[in-house]
């Protein structure tokens, strides 16, 4: 066709050249759109960092300060060996000294004078550990305290890292947190002293299993006992410290203009695409949920169960029956129960219940399976509570890991204050003599520990659940930031 008005040829619905129509009714194109380009101040106005003022990290980097108290105190505490030796009745004699300070002859003697009758020599029940006191112990000779060396060395490093990552906050107002390395050093030191002494443990019970196995772990960890100054001093921090650490963590995200930070080496996840990331996160979800099914096949506790319901229910009963019956007749005025019996019942009862406990966390956990397994890129970020929704996986995957352990602390806690207020050894309790007071209760926690409890396996398995849902944390808020980016484009 010959165009009337500038005589081109073509056989496009209109002219090429002057765009006049060649076709009755056809439909003109739809120009391209022209992309706007924005201004000079615009373009700086984004290029500006946010600000970040001395006063938004103030309490915060107070806060950091907080664990340099743990050079103040004892961290741990030894017992000594003999207790753990067998007497000649079968029992170990820390369970005859127990049941001497509960026995009425022996009301108005001191410890040392009854621990001195039971083991047929003076000891010194038990030694405390610290920073300060450490290597002075070694270079007199004290090979026991040896093991200690490196749980104190992590601690004093993590402590110290925290009050260095405290002055550099105040000195640059906050500024510093736009270093991703700074960020990263100081969320590490912060969790790592907030929890010291477990942490510690932890590194104990790696050095005893080296080169003797598991079971020579467990026996060498029964002397082993954290100060009840060290578990305040970790209260105190994780009430404190964890939600400064929290807020640092958001504050390095504002600092970045992200909607979440991504710690190291999990940053690289942040950039991979969008079914990538999503599928680190199902696989570290479903690994989690691998490791709990390994807890009922492995003897993670003294007092394990197998997976047999019948048999469960069972033993759940007959604890019940017994330890209310203990009660009933505690109450009633008859026969006062034995306490070694009821406190091995109560254990037990512990050993059942963290099983369903553990089924009941894992619904949590199978719910955010099935949030991250069907997430859609552009969904995320149109509200907040789906954004909340990533954020709470790595909680709910760390309360079902330590759902064993957690059981047990909680009984063994009210087991150590039954025992220490509610039986004759109360007697023992001279709060005028500290070290006297002290050691009463420290042998308490070492007698009720070794009634029922975790092992050094489960202490393995948590470690490696601890990697797992921190790298499923970090992978579901790299899956924010990746909707967020998307959002944004």
């Amino acid at each position: 066709m010959i165009c009337n008005t500038c005589g081109t040829e073509t056989r496009e619905d209109f002219c090429p050249r002057c765009g006049a129509m060649m076709r009755p009714g056809a439909t003109p194109p739809v120009p391209p759109p022209v992309p706007v380009e924005s201004s000079p101040e615009e373009k700086k106005k984004k290029r500006r960092k946010p600000p970040l003022r001395a006063k938004m990290v103030f309490w915060q980097a107070i806060a950091l300060f907080l664990p340099l108290a743990y050079f103040f105190f004892d961290t741990f505490v030894l017992l000594d060996k003999s207790l753990f030796f067998s007497s000649l009745s079968g029992n170990s004699y820390l369970y005859l000294l127990m049941e001497r300070l509960a026995g009425a002859a022996y009301e108005t003697n001191s410890v040392s004078e009854i621990a001195e009758a039971t083991l047929g020599e003076s000891v010194t029940l038990l030694h405390t550990v610290s920073p300060a006191s450490l290597l002075p112990d070694l270079i007199n000779g004290m090979t026991d305290l040896l093991p200690f060396l490196l749980p104190m060395l992590v601690m004093v490093v993590c402590v110290l890292l925290c009050a260095v990552s405290a002055v550099f906050l105040l000195i640059t107002g906050g500024r510093i947190l736009r270093i991703r390395t700074f960020t990263n050093l100081t969320l590490l030191g912060g969790f790592g002293a907030t929890f010291a002494p477990l942490l510690g443990t932890l590194l104990l019970r790696i050095w005893y299993c080296v080169g003797r196995g598991l079971d020579a772990a467990d026996m060498s960890m029964q002397r082993v006992l954290p100060t009840l100054e060290s578990l305040c001093v970790m209260g105190i921090l994780a009430c404190v410290l964890l939600p400064a650490l929290a807020s640092l963590h958001n504050l390095a995200a504002y600092a970045k203009r992200e909607s979440e930070f991504v710690l190291f080496p999990y940053r690289v996840l942040a950039k991979a695409p969008f079914k990538c990331i999503k599928a680190v996160a199902v696989l570290t979800i479903l690994a989690c949920g691998a490791l709990v099914a390994s807890f009922f096949l492995l003897p993670i506790t003294t007092v394990g169960r197998g997976i047999d319901i019948s048999a469960m229910t069972d033993a759940l009963v007959n604890d019940l029956n017994s330890i209310l019956s203990a009660f009933q007749a505690l109450a009633t005025g008859g026969e006062s129960p034995d306490f070694v019996s009821v406190a091995a019942l109560v254990l037990d009862l512990a050993g059942i219940l963290w099983i369903p406990l553990i089924f009941l966390a894992g619904l949590d956990v199978f719910f955010s399976l099935l949030r991250v397994l069907f997430l859609k890129k552009d969904r995320l970020p149109k509200k907040e509570r789906g954004r909340r929704a990533m954020r709470k996986v790595a909680p709910r995957l760390r309360s079902m890991i330590l759902t064993p352990y957690i059981t047990f602390v909680v009984f063994e806690i009210i087991l150590v204050i039954v025992l220490l207020f509610s039986t004759p050894i109360a007697m023992h309790l001279d709060f005028g003599n500290v070290e006297n007071t002290l050691s009463v209760v420290y042998l308490a926690m070492a007698h009720i520990r070794a009634f029922g409890g975790i092992t050094t396996l489960y202490s393995f398995l948590a470690a490696c659940g601890a990697f797992l849902w921190y790298t499923a944390g970090q992978a579901t808020a790299a899956l924010v930031v990746r909707a967020y980016d998307h959002e944004e484009s």
